[in-house]
């Protein structure tokens, strides 16, 4: 666009056009003689075209297409039937010539589809860009494998310098924190009574208790003397909705074991559905019974998932991963997270938004991913180990895959989840400190 103008009440702008062998066309070059069209085009609209060099005769505005050259004028319309004459600053028109509507039409639509595939190119290098600046923030260590269970720790600088946090677990046996049951199976409320101390929630936390074993569905932190907040869930224990023994129906005792499988991640984190939930739960239990020898189910509630995970034969399968493997991240101030590989397959990562809130993290996850080894433990193996190299490109296409943001219900908490055909990474942020807490990242196939 060059110009604007109006006249009695129309008001126009001249657009512009380039040519090359008599077909206008977007060029980066600028020739000796320019095309312009009038936009919008003016119905039953006769005017005379004035210039220093031009004074052309009444001319039909919707279907003239001007030629111009390269030299700067000021240029004026003058209507039909009227006095009035609007000037415009364009350059001198040396000539007009028709040009069917149709055909403009055509011609603009090419330079539309120039402009919006060349933005395309240079967004799509922008988000590869930020991508990659994103995951060259991570390091990753070499492997440490016990059976067929290999760990990555991840390596990067902390978000917070925060110390004052908790973990859920830790905050529940001080009886510093509470979740209430509200008889809504997606929903329960939490409550910080710290007075100086936060909490964070990890999304995958089981709390057991209530009317049902439930997974907290998101990451958060939650702040001292925070009172109720409300936070998403699912129910892990699809047979119950009553007091179980001696627990207390109206909250939950405690936080000490974490979903596993990845199958069931996706389930509670990216899909977010319950009956995927209950499916990929029983799936658990079936396989854990498969690979520890006998049924992981509890006669006071066989659905129940917490209850599976403290079977004794899970406890005692899972015991020599934890051992081989608790111990390397000692010495390490810089670990933020860990990705793993089970039977050859890389399976899962998650990263943090410290060292010393993964640290305290790190026992939970572990007891996780081992139990899902054990699980897989009969599984096919690949005789090819992972490399580091690879858990990176993983993380790194997870990170490039289309995104879609919410806000979550629990208070304070944004969700941000990219999926493709083969990954899904869920990043949860903080949304008063702007900080991401969370990063889980789940290999699909």
């Amino acid at each position: 666009m060059i110009a604007c103008c109006a006249a009695d009440g129309f008001a126009f702008s001249a657009v512009e056009l380039d040519e090359e062998d008599d077909e206008p066309y977007p060029s980066l070059f600028e020739p000796p003689e320019r095309f312009f069209s009038l936009s919008p085009k003016p119905q039953n609209v006769s005017a005379k075209v004035i210039s220093p060099n031009v004074n052309s005769d009444f001319i039909d505005l919707s279907s003239e297409l001007f030629v111009i050259s390269k030299h700067c004028h000021c240029i004026s319309l003058k209507l039909q039937n009227s006095s009035a004459r609007r000037h415009c600053c364009s350059r001198s028109i040396i000539k007009q010539r028709p040009l069917p509507e149709i055909k403009i039409k055509e011609r603009f639509m090419k330079y539309q589809l120039f402009t919006r595939l060349f933005a395309t190119f240079v967004f799509s290098l922008i988000v590869i860009g930020a991508a990659a600046a994103q995951s060259s923030q991570y390091r990753l260590s070499s492997a440490y494998t016990h059976k067929n269970l290999t760990i990555f720790l991840i390596h990067g600088k902390d978000e917070t310098k925060k110390t004052n946090m908790m973990t859920l677990q830790e905050a529940m046996e001080r009886k510093l924190f509470r979740v209430y049951e509200t008889s809504n199976v997606n929903e329960l409320e939490v409550e910080n009574l710290s007075k100086e101390l936060d909490v964070f929630i990890q999304a995958g936390d089981i709390v057991k208790g209530g009317k049902q074993d439930r997974v907290l569905a998101i990451s958060i932190i939650i702040p001292a003397r925070s009172g109720r907040v409300k936070i998403e869930s699912f129910c892990v224990e699809s047979g119950r909705w009553q007091k179980r023994g001696s627990e207390d129906s109206t909250k939950f005792e405690s936080s000490n074991e974490r979903v596993v499988t990845k199958e069931l991640k996706i389930a509670a984190n990216a899909t977010r559905s319950q009956q995927e939930v209950w499916n990929k739960v029983s799936d658990a239990q079936v396989r854990l019974a498969k690979n520890v020898g006998g049924t992981v189910a509890d006669g006071r509630s066989a659905s129940s998932l917490q209850l599976s995970l403290e079977n004794k034969k899970v406890v005692e399968s899972i015991d020599t991963y934890v051992k081989a493997l608790s111990g390397v991240i000692d010495g390490k101030s810089d670990v933020i997270g860990y990705a793993f590989a089970i039977n050859g397959k890389i399976n899962s990562a998650d990263i943090y938004l410290s060292n010393a809130l993964f640290k305290k993290l790190w026992l939970k996850n572990l007891k996780a991913t081992a139990t899902e080894a054990v699980a897989e433990s009969r599984g096919v193996r690949l005789a090819e180990p992972v490399k580091s190299a690879a858990v990176k490109v993983f993380m790194d296409d997870s990170e490039k895959a289309k995104s879609k943001e919410q806000t979550s219900a629990s208070g304070g908490a944004r969700l941000v989840t990219r999926e493709d055909k083969d990954n899904v990474m869920v990043e949860a942020r903080d949304e008063k400190s702007k900080t991401v807490v969370h990063k889980s990242y789940v290999k699909k196939n």
